[in-house]
């Protein structure tokens, strides 16, 4: 017996006149609210997460274009975005090196396995979480623009801020979020 796991999305007016919109998420992801009328879906493609826009009208019960590609982001596990429509800013949380790159992950992380050998030393409280190795990553915050342009599209752009590098800080605490996307 074979179980399957279908994903999708409904969307629907709080007023009972209005019809329901579903949207089939088949690759899962991640959704949230660009404006009132479009969602941006972040999707696991290729080795990087991808960003769509979705547009819709739930009036009319239809989509009326298919997800257009804003972008992608440099890793596959990118998480956690918060978006400030004020600010054209998409804040989000990723794993980084010590180096805090974001477009440098993938070349530190093959650097990690190709070290030559697999021995830790631990100066840090525990040593396992969710029992998951510690390593040599911590989470940070990122941010990058996102914005509609003057055309009426959607981009994001390619310059991502590591916002914690060089504070000493990880993405622990509300706190330090909230602040970020206010």
């Amino acid at each position: 017996r074979a179980y399957r796991n279908s994903k999708s999305l409904h969307i629907t007016g709080v007023e009972s006149s209005t019809l329901t919109v579903d949207i089939p998420l088949p690759s899962g992801g991640e959704v949230f609210w660009l404006d009132d009328r479009t969602l941006a879906h972040a999707v696991p493609e290729d080795k990087v997460i991808a960003l769509y826009a979705i547009s819709f009208e739930v009036e009319s019960n239809i989509l009326p274009d298919p997800p257009v590609r804003l972008g992608k982001f440099p890793t596959d596990s990118v998480t956690n975005f918060r978006y400030a429509a004020k600010s054209g800013v998409l804040v989000f949380s990723e794993f980084v090196h010590a180096d805090g790159d974001l477009k440098k992950v993938k070349e530190n992380d093959d650097a990690w396995e190709n070290r030559g050998h697999t021995a830790f030393v631990y100066d840090d409280t525990f040593e396992r979480h969710w029992d998951t190795w510690a390593g040599p990553k911590v989470a940070s915050l990122f941010s990058v623009k996102l914005a509609k342009g003057a055309d009426g599209k959607w981009a994001l752009g390619t310059d991502f801020v590591n916002l914690l590098k060089g504070t000493g800080l990880v993405r622990s605490s509300r706190l330090v979020w909230s602040a970020c996307v206010q």
